[in-house]
């Protein structure tokens, strides 16, 4: 085995069809990296001729203290390779004390353990072993962590299984609410498209609202664009938006049908006044009639305000390697009960699975899995799509210069116990 640089393209070779290829460690990251002004280092190692294990390295200047290193969801390689783990890194530290490096950072692509729907671990393997390998090559673990951090990137993903399963299977695999609302969005004339580049907005300005209303940081409109100029065919961003004409026509026929069903079930009791089952059935008729008599009435309003479509729901979607993963969303909250989420996810999902994708990433989740705790109702919402919980093993830094180090952390410390 040798360590050695690899070209962009060698290392691309390699990485895109590897099983933990991932498009945070592709060349297209790596590319954005560069825009957004870091360097970037391809490093790996080859074994017979053949690329073996590989990394995509960004580095960021830290005034007074060199350089901090990133490598996206880790090295691209076997972590039960003890051998192999070991040259990586005994060779990249030596790699990036030349080029100045403070630390380095790495959240592999690699489960620690596994984990089911409802995020109950079911024991089928445990990767401790990986962790005391890292650690006795001076990884630092900062731990087995739950929650948000959005300067790190999820520990904690909900993913479905996509591979050898048909569209009507996976269907049936959802939550009985999650198919009702996919329903629901269906039966409103709820439709999807695809929003081309220069209607981004449209997603930025969803995501703001939602921002505001969640209390989550949103990103700028430039952050969009770059991300469809990085990207290219990679990337997509779908659109969930209210027919109103055809939801008006829908209402229209859906009301007809219940003064039908009210009709004939007065008639009935008028034959058996007793039944309790006939009067049930008439009562929630009639609700759902007045329902949409006040939905027909509204109908006006909404045509005057939004015209022949009415904003729902927008997202951005990644296509890599084996893998769909669902990146940013915003939706309009006052209208959620069109179900416009579902659509887009539902829509992006059966387009994964036409197209060939093995896993639908539904990205990430804060690792609580009881109601009333942070992140729960994002939890709850896609494992409403049946998505498995999957647990990856976390950050490790891995420190280059000790001293300066030492000196970096306790001014952070400072500063942090500061409040700033």
């Amino acid at each position: 085995m040798k360590w050695t640089t690899l070209s962009k393209e060698e290392y691309q070779a390699f990485v895109g069809d590897h099983a933990q290829a991932d498009f945070l460690n592709s060349t297209l990251a790596g590319d954005k990296f560069i825009i957004d002004g870091w360097q970037v280092h391809y490093v790996g190692i080859i074994d017979s001729g053949k690329v073996i294990a590989g990394a995509m390295i960004a580095g960021y200047p830290i005034r007074g203290f060199g350089y901090y290193y990133y490598a996206p969801r880790g090295f691209v390689m076997d972590y039960k390779d003890e051998e192999a783990v070991r040259m990586m890194t005994d060779n990249v530290r030596d790699y990036l004390k030349k080029h100045h490096g403070l630390y380095l950072k790495i959240n592999p692509n690699v489960e620690y353990q596994d984990h089911d729907k409802d995020g109950n671990i079911v024991g089928s393997f445990v990767n401790d072993d990986i962790l005391r390998l890292l650690n006795s090559n001076g990884y630092i673990h900062q731990g087995l962590t739950k929650g948000y951090d959005l300067g790190d990137q999820c520990r904690w993903v909900s993913v479905i299984d996509l591979k050898d399963r048909t569209q009507d299977e996976i269907f049936k695999s959802f939550a009985g609410q999650t198919r009702n609302d996919i329903k629901t969005a269906e039966k409103y004339a709820v439709k999807v498209r695809e929003l081309k580049k220069d209607e981004l907005g449209i997603l930025y300005d969803m995501e703001e609202r939602s921002g505001e209303y969640h209390h989550f940081r949103t990103r700028s409109l430039s952050y969009f664009n770059e991300m469809y100029a990085v990207y290219g065919d990679h990337v997509k961003a779908l659109y969930a938006y209210l027919d109103i004409d055809e939801y008006h026509k829908r209402l229209l026929e859906e009301k007809k049908r219940e003064e039908r069903k009210i009709s004939a079930l007065n008639e009935d009791l008028l034959k058996t006044p007793n039944s309790a089952k006939k009067q049930r059935l008439l009562k929630a008729a009639r609700e759902y009639y007045d329902a949409l008599v006040r939905k027909v009435a509204d109908f006006d309003d909404l045509q005057r305000e939004f015209g022949k479509e009415l904003p729902l729901a927008s997202a951005m979607f990644m296509k890599y390697g084996k893998e769909v993963t669902y990146l940013f969303s915003g939706s309009e909250h006052k209208y959620r009960v069109y179900r416009g989420s579902y659509a887009i996810q539902w829509h992006m999902i059966k387009e994964a699975i036409s197209e060939g994708y093995e896993r639908y990433n539904m990205y990430g989740i804060s690792g609580n899995f009881k109601k009333g705790e942070d992140g729960y109702g994002v939890f709850d919402f896609k494992r409403g799509f049946d998505a498995k919980v999957v647990e990856l093993l976390g950050d490790f830094i891995l420190v280059i210069d000790p001293l300066k180090y030492r000196v970096y952390k306790r001014l952070k410390d400072i500063k942090r116990s500061l409040g700033h």
